[in-house]
């Protein structure tokens, strides 16, 4: 082709190209101008959005904020709570280990036989000392029986005023023997364990009965007191001929809350005995002083009679009296009227011997 055909083509190209773009320039003026009024209202809608985006996120924040503030001290409530826990845990800890080393040392003192009867004799001195005043108790107090001819000594001896006189009240503790009935695995061993125990209790309450009744001097019962619960209710649960054996001795069983009770019903006997004395004290009283009333009664009346007669007897000498004093008078006048005739018989007298 002709290089004069090819740039004419290019420059009628070119030529077009340049209308078009010309067209194309004026349409995308208009364009521009709509979409910048289109940019404009998108810029303030997404202001618009933007500022309630904002207040939405500043809202949502502050929401957060205080939920967060709430959820922190509510954990550390629960910390607190949890610390606090954790305290009484380990305080109760401490007294779990305390109580422990309390029971290994009971069952110490549980084991020896002497400190058993120690802790049965404290005991028993905390329940008197709590029920009775001291003037109706004594503890280790030695009396002299008589009938063994011995000085036997009374754990407690109860004064009593009779009746129904003084007690006296034995503290044993048969622990070991009562372990071996309940640490029985068969049915022979509980038997024998069953059967010891038995014979032992029965000893006891012979030589209570035996030692701590003495007449003349103390009740006619006394008292063993056994330290435990669980070994006073077995005795009575089911060895009832125990107890029947113990009234035939007239040792009656006893447990701390059984003996704190006979305690306070021999309070109130006492106090009833005390108010009854002061009672027969007062009458007694009362009657002297009735006595002395009648007899001031019976001497008010002697002694007014005699004011009477001493009031007539007065009015008696008053007329007396006066009596005395008109006869006085009369005769004084009477004298009177002699002297003055005495001197005119004189002067009569007189004239007659001189005639």
């Amino acid at each position: 082709m002709d290089p004069i055909y090819i740039l004419l083509f290019i420059g009628v190209l070119l030529l077009i190209l340049a209308v078009v773009s010309v067209v194309m320039l004026s349409k995308k003026n208009d364009t521009n101008q709509q979409l910048a009024g289109q940019l404009e209202a998108m810029q303030n809608q997404q202001s618009h959005s933007a500022e309630a985006l904002k207040q939405t996120i500043e809202d949502s924040l502050t929401k957060s904020r205080n939920e967060t503030a709430a959820q922190n001290k509510e954990r550390d409530e629960v910390i607190t709570n949890v610390r606090e826990r954790l305290a009484v845990i380990d305080q109760f800890k401490k007294t779990v280990e305390k109580l422990d080393d309390n029971v290994v040392g009971m069952s110490r003192i549980f084991e020896n036989t002497n400190q058993r009867g120690l802790f049965g004799e404290s005991q028993l001195r905390d329940i008197v000392e709590t029920a009775l005043p001291k003037k109706l108790y004594d503890f280790q107090y030695s009396v002299t029986n008589e009938h063994i001819q011995k000085n036997v000594r009374f754990d407690c001896y109860l004064r009593i005023p009779n009746p129904p006189g003084p007690i006296g009240v034995d503290s044993k503790f048969p622990l070991a023997d009562y372990r071996r009935v309940i640490d029985a695995t068969t049915d022979e061993e509980r038997k024998v364990a069953e059967k010891d125990f038995k014979e032992v209790i029965k000893k006891y309450i012979t030589d209570i009965g035996a030692k701590y009744i003495i007449p003349d001097v103390t009740s006619d019962f006394a008292l063993m007191f056994i330290p435990s619960e669980a070994i006073f209710a077995e005795i009575n649960k089911s060895m009832e001929w125990l107890i029947e054996e113990s009234r035939r001795n007239h040792v009656h069983l006893v447990s701390p809350a059984t003996m704190m009770m006979a305690l306070n019903t021999m309070r109130s006997v006492v106090n009833t005995m005390e108010v009854q004395r002061s009672a027969r004290k007062v009458i007694a009283s009362l009657q002297d002083v009735a006595q002395d009333a009648g007899r001031l009664k019976d001497r008010t009346a002697l002694l007014n009679k005699k004011l009477v007669e001493s009031v007539e007897a007065a009015r008696n000498i008053d007329i007396s009296s006066g009596k005395i004093h008109t006869k006085v008078e009369k005769l004084k006048g009477e004298n009177l009227e002699l002297i003055d005739q005495a001197p005119e018989e004189q002067q009569v007298a007189n004239g007659d011997e001189s005639g």
